[in-house]
Order: C-alpha cells, then sequence, then structure tokens
C-alpha cells in the first residue's frame, strides 16, 4: 500500500466524503445482508433447498442494475438515483422485519433487494467519474483504497449486527439495517456529481451491449461465476457455522469482521500492484487463488480452518470487488454508469447461480461440499484469463492514457 495514496484520499475532500460513505455503506450492508439465511431458517422454517432458491429469486437485479447504470448514464445528477435506491432498500427491510411468511421474504426479496447492485454500481460509477474530472493516474489504487472503506465498514457491521441479534432478535437487526440505509442516503447529500456539460450520451446502451464485443459478455459469465462463491458462502456459511460446528452468532460475526480487517491493508496493496503490474495480471493471480481458497473450504471440519479460508479470501475479494469494476470500465467502450452496472448485474446474476447450485446440490455434497463448486467455477475462469491474454485494462495506465480515457467519456 502507498503511504502516499491514502495520505492523498485523506486530504481531497472529495475523496474523503467517498471514503465515509464507503465505510458506512460497508457497515449498513453487513449488519444484516449476512443474516437473511439465519432468518429463514430459524425464524421462518425453510430448509437448506428453500434458503438457496432464495438467492434465485434476485433475477430482478440483473434487469435493475442494468436499467438504472443506463439511467444514470443519461441523467444530470447520479447521486438522486443513489439516494432513492437506499431509501428504497431501507423500506424493504422494515417490511421484512414484521415479515412471518416465506412467499413474503420471497416477495421483499424481488421487489426490493433488486436494487442492492444499483446502490454499489452508482457509488462506483460516481466515483469513476471524479477520478475522471481530476484526471488521476492512479485510478485502481485510489479506488481500491476508498473500496477499502466498504471492507472496514465490514469489521463494524458484522459485530454489530450479530450482538443486536443475539440481544434483541434478528428483526431488530433488520430494522437497524433499514436505519443505517436512510444515513448513507442523507450522508450522500454532501457528494458532487462529476460536472457535465449535457447528460451524458455513451457511445453504448442497452440495446447494443451484446455489440460492445464478446469480450464483454464473457466478463458478466465469469464475474457470475466468480461471485457466485460469496453467494453460496453468505447463504450457507453462517449455517454451516451455526449448525455443524455448533458456533455462535458472535462467532459468526468475527468471522467476517477478521476477513474485513485484512481487507484494509490488502486491498489499497492490490490496487497499487494493478497500477504498477497491469490489471489482468493481478486479476488473473487472484482469482486463481480462489481455487485454493474455495478447496479448502470445502474440505474444512474445524473452526479454525474458516478463518484461514477467510484471511486467504481476502485476496480474492480484493480483485474481484475492489479491481472488478475498474477493469471493465478501462477496456470496454460503455459509458461509466452502464459499464459499472454490468458488472454489478454480474453479481445479480451470481446471486441466481448461487442460488439454484444450492437449491440443486446441497442435497448431494452437503456442508461443506457445496463449496467444490466454487472452486471448480474459479477454475475455469481462471483458465480463460490465462488463455484470453490481455486487453485495453491488460497494461499499467500511463498518465498520457488517463488523460485521454478522461476526455473520451466526457464527450461521449
Amino acid at each position: 500500500m502507498k503511504a502516499g495514496t491514502l495520505a492523498l484520499v485523506v486530504r481531497d475532500a472529495e475523496y474523503r466524503k467517498y471514503l465515509v460513505c464507503f465505510l458506512l455503506l460497508g457497515t449498513t450492508t453487513s449488519s444484516a445482508v449476512p443474516l437473511l439465511s439465519l432468518f429463514l431458517s430459524s425464524h421462518l422454517h425453510a430448509d437448506n433447498r428453500t434458503v438457496g432458491l432464495f438467492a434465485v429469486s434476485t433475477v430482478a437485479g440483473a434487469v435493475v442494475s442494468l436499467s438504472t447504470g443506463w439511467l444514470s448514464d443519461r441523467v444530470a445528477s447520479r447521486t438522486k438515483l443513489l439516494r432513492r435506491s437506499m431509501v428504497w432498500l431501507a423500506a424493504g427491510w422494515v417490511l421484512l422485519s414484521f415479515t412471518g411468511r416465506i412467499w413474503e421474504a420471497f416477495a421483499i426479496n424481488m421487489v426490493f433487494f433488486s436494487v442492492l447492485g444499483t446502490v454499489s454500481a452508482q457509488f462506483f460509477a460516481s466515483l469513476a467519474e471524479t477520478l475522471d474530472e481530476k484526471n488521476s493516474t492512479a485510478r485502481a489504487t485510489i479506488t481500491a483504497t476508498i473500496r477499502g472503506g466498504y471492507a472496514l465498514g465490514y469489521v463494524v457491521g458484522p459485530l454489530v449486527g450479530t450482538a443486536v441479534s443475539s440481544a434483541y432478535g434478528l428483526r431488530t437487526a433488520f430494522v437497524l439495517s433499514a436505519g443505517l440505509y436512510l444515513c448513507c442516503a442523507a450522508l450522500s447529500l454532501t457528494l458532487t456529481d462529476a460536472r457535465r456539460t449535457v447528460p451524458a450520451k455513451p457511445k453504448a446502451s442497452l440495446r447494443s451491449l451484446p455489440a460492445a464485443g464478446l469480450s464483454v459478455l464473457l466478463f458478466v459469465a465469469g464475474t457470475a461465476l466468480v461471485l457466485s462463491g460469496d453467494g453460496l458462502k453468505s447463504v450457507y456459511l453462517p449455517l454451516y457455522v451455526t449448525g455443524d460446528l455448533g458456533g455462535s452468532l458472535v462467532t459468526f460475526g468475527s468471522l467476517l469482521s477478521v476477513s474485513a480487517v485484512c481487507e484494509v491493508v490488502v486491498m489499497p496493496l492490490v490496487g497499487a500492484l494493478s497500477d504498477r503490474f497491469g490489471i489482468h495480471r493481478i486479476v488473473t493471480a487472484g482469482i486463481a487463488v480462489g481455487v485454493v481458497d474455495f478447496a479448502i473450504l470445502a474440505l474444512s471440519g474445524q473452526m479454525w480452518n474458516l478463518y484461514v479460508v477467510q484471511v486467504v479470501h481476502v485476496i480474492v475479494l480484493s480483485v474481484t470487488l475492489g479491481l472488478g469494476p475498474t477493469f471493465l470500465q478501462q477496456f470496454s467502450t460503455l459509458g461509466t454508469g452502464t459499464a459499472t452496472s454490468v458488472f454489478f448485474a454480474g453479481q445479480s446474476l451470481s446471486r441466481i447461480v448461487a442460488g439454484a447450485t444450492g437449491a440443486l446440490g446441497v442435497g448431494v455434497l452437503g456442508l461443506p461440499g457445496i463449496f467444490w463448486v466454487p472452486a471448480a467455477f474459479f477454475l475455469v475462469v481462471t483458465v480463460g484469463l490465462v488463455l484470453g491474454g490481455g486487453g485495453r485494462g491488460a497494461e499499467p495506465v500511463e498518465p498520457g492514457d488517463a488523460e485521454d480515457m478522461a476526455s473520451s467519456r466526457a464527450s461521449s
């Protein structure tokens, strides 16, 4: 991690605002989302297969993410869409806290939680435009450093969420999450949209996504495969920890926090390495680590094994969620909002892949055997990246390249 980059983020008022926003967003998301499968199992009496199908019900998320990304590139203010999405999420968490039937939870997941990807996408897109406006020559490093604030939020969120749910119940934890989303929406009022002389008109639209290149479509498919591992973990890891291994909610929260503590350090370091050696090389190496990561999880049988998995998984998170949006923005001709939303649409699709995998495979492979499936997915994507070689995002970004990219986005 470059100390100068961290100092730049702290000194720059706009970067500092994004850092705080990502911190609060990470705290908000991690305080409740990891508890969903436990709520379905303990309060709504869903079995493992039904819990897996719950993830499939996020199918609307991919469509919503792409649609809002396309819209955000054509409106004057991206942050207004961001705030409205967070208020919508807050309403969903409040409703979930009162539900008593499994079909109600599925409906809330489809209608309200489908904008989870939109919130992340618009934060990243807004940050990308700010970097363009400042002609930054260290995009990946700065993005990963600010994204580290989200990781720091994951240190606080799981501990707060599991503590509140242990003391007052899961429904109270969901109400807390709703309040935190409203705080995020209020904090986003401090963000300034990057200057636009007219609403952006990017070269590629939703209808022309296939024409943007086979590489973009393959990128979405690869994103869906690798992030399905996180989807499976979010659904089945809490059940594995509290059921098969006999751990408590607090123990599960500590697992997430350990990983997040490491992310704070590793995320900016991975960003700096990608600026130095090229995003393609670093992403390929990180995805290869994912094969080992999920293989260890599939073979685990004791709690300490999971702590090892969580530490190793930090590398995977850093190259996927940390560098993924920047990678696509650099090599594609899509507008900033659309490109970022394509990535998070892949993330939404990953939940569907994870849900289908869990529903069909957990009965056969069991826990933790189901995690052999994402290990295989990571192997396939690793081979694809090695055979695919470079691209626009493969080489380090030089100062002149950054200026060209900024002017290209401004004129698109």
